[in-house]
């Protein structure tokens, strides 16, 4: 009889999550249907000879041409210099009434790589999002030389199912062993693989929670790769990566000799890491919404301009950094001990940290807390006894007062959802509120004391040598 009437009560604010959920499918449906402005005709009438996976018929229509391709070789792009993506004249943003883009005039080569550049905030991220059709498009055209299909995209934040390793690589498209085995040994990820409890099999968690930063992204670019598509669109995909990786991986894939280079791939790489311009085949220089620039290195190097105010530091025969040394298995193996270790170490944490926490709180907010979390324990064991109670008078007397029990009963259970609620509300909006702004308090105020300490003694310093000098 308790867990029946228990979960009544209890099952209350799962009925309100699920109602919350059919009002935000409910808008989504009701949404305004987003219209895809690109255009995916040839953007030159001279292209269309050398594709072989569009077709641009008399009435405008795109038709796909269903080719045999090898496996390994996919090069369905032209080798000249012919653009795959034009814009022409295009304003584009997050919402019809701003544009976060203005007057976008670009060409793309085909089977090149091409990087966007420029300051946070100046739009890389939305020029990717716009080659999706994933923004509004005020006016312009875009023009695509290949169908919608033929586009890949791996974004700054990598999106991984609940699946193996195998099948994040994999994704949607078919299995073959030896293609994924060497876009894993590109992306430095075979090694990586081979060390864990179930290889290529293992469950990588919910958003990837089992592998770590510079692994999940890793995953994300060898997904990308392995569908073999026409254009591949990366955005800033090396910001979780370590320095060596960040070469190996760009040298494997984008460099001269790389997979996506002999696969024939257009390449869009948005990034940071100027030091890999001086081997793109064409850099577009995005500046508060602008294109500032566009053309080869060797041609924005010598001209004034946001390029030319780069520092690379690229050797004279632009070769990448040394890799790193080889890490033994020994090695690797020692090291995930010591890490696991560690892991446990933390978990047994330490008493004067809880001490450090709560005092930031306060003790009244503390002991509210505590009061709050013992009416809750109190009130949700309650029933449990009183229901024995009402079951005893039940068997021993035939008389007595069902209602009076049955309402008592559902008072504790009232109440024990009421301190609950109470105790969500003082944790989650009091407690982690004030305790927030206390300790980054303190913290600014030890970084300030700090700076100011280190100023005063490097201005005593830088007397004590005027005086001497006058002297």
């Amino acid at each position: 009889m308790t867990e029946p009437l228990q979960g009544l009560l209890q099952s209350v604010p799962g009925l309100l999550s699920a109602v919350g959920c059919f009002d935000r499918i409910g808008q989504f449906l009701a949404a305004e249907e987003q219209e895809d402005f690109r255009d995916f005709k040839s953007c030159h009438s001279s292209s269309t000879s050398s594709l072989t996976t569009a077709q641009t018929p008399i009435d405008g229509s795109e038709t796909i041409e269903l080719t045999s391709r090898s496996p390994r070789n996919v090069s369905m792009l032209p080798t000249t210099w012919q653009p795959i993506i034009r814009i022409t004249n295009g304003c584009f943003g997050w919402s019809k009434d701003k544009d976060i883009l203005k007057d976008v005039n670009v060409s793309i080569p085909g089977g090149r790589l091409t990087c966007i550049v420029g300051p946070i905030a100046g739009g890389k991220s939305t020029f990717c999002q716009t080659l999706l059709g994933e923004t509004y498009a005020s006016k312009g055209r875009v023009q695509f030389s290949v169908p919608s299909k033929e586009i890949a995209f791996c974004h700054q934040t990598a999106h991984l199912v609940n699946g193996s390793i195998r099948e994040n690589n994999v994704g949607f498209s078919e299995l073959d062993e030896k293609w994924y085995e060497t876009i894993l040994r590109a992306c430095s990820l075979w090694e990586d693989v081979g060390l864990m409890p179930r290889q290529h099999e293992t469950i990588v968690g919910s958003g990837g929670m089992n592998l770590s930063g510079g692994q999940r992204q890793k995953v994300a670019v060898a997904r990308a790769i392995y569908a073999r598509k026409s254009i591949v669109v990366l955005d800033d995909v090396f910001s979780g990566f370590d320095a060596g990786s960040e070469q190996h991986v760009f040298r494997q894939l984008f460099g001269p000799d790389g997979l996506a280079r002999r696969q024939g791939m257009t390449i869009i790489f948005a990034t940071h890491a100027v030091k890999f311009l001086p081997y793109a085949d064409h850099i577009i220089a995005l500046v508060d919404g602008v294109v500032e620039q566009e053309g080869t290195y060797e041609e924005l190097r010598s001209q004034a301009g946001y390029v030319q105010g780069l520092v690379i530091a690229v050797s004279s025969k632009h070769q990448s950094a040394t890799a790193k040394e080889p890490v033994t298995q020994a090695e690797k193996t020692q090291d995930a001990a010591d890490a696991a270790k560690d892991d446990l170490s933390r978990q047994l944490g330490d008493f004067a940290a809880y001490r450090y926490y709560f005092s930031a709180a306060g003790l009244s907010s503390t002991l509210l807390m505590l009061a709050f979390g013992t009416a809750t324990s109190t009130f949700f064991n309650l029933p449990t006894f009183w229901l024995k109670q009402w079951t005893d008078a039940s068997s021993t007397s035939g008389q007595h007062d069902d209602y009076k029990y049955l309402g008592i009963y559902a008072l504790f259970q009232c109440l024990a959802l009421i301190f609950a609620m109470l105790l969500a509300y003082q944790t989650i909006i009091v407690l982690v509120t004030k305790t927030g702004l206390d300790l980054h308090l303190r913290l600014l105020q030890t970084v300030a004391l700090s700076f100011t300490q280190s100023t005063w003694a490097l201005r005593s310093n830088f007397c004590d040598q005027m005086s001497y000098g006058f002297v």
